[in-house]
């Protein structure tokens, strides 16, 4: 029962983090962005996990790592909650 509760408040915490992920990448597009504290703030907590990434799938100019990286993420988020339940 504990040990359950426990696995939800991680479960959630890293749902939050796959948040800041896809706001980190949103922000990428927009160059400017990162003139402000903030975006540099969710830059900075992004680029911890999908720097690991960078460079694996890389076709012409587009690098299609971060897909890798969120999905490989969303999978390990899923077998948390199957765990869970």
């Amino acid at each position: 029962m504990i040990l359950g509760k426990a696995l939800l408040v991680i479960w959630f915490a890293l749902r939050i983090y796959f948040s800041i992920l896809v706001i980190g990448i949103i922000l990428t597009w927009f160059p400017r962005s990162f003139d402000y504290k903030l975006p540099r703030i969710i830059r900075k907590m992004s680029n911890w996990y999908l720097e690991r990434f960078t460079g694996i799938v890389v076709l012409g100019s587009i690098d299609f790592t971060t897909i890798i990286g969120l999905l490989l993420y969303e999978g390990v988020l899923d077998l948390l909650m199957i765990s869970i339940i």
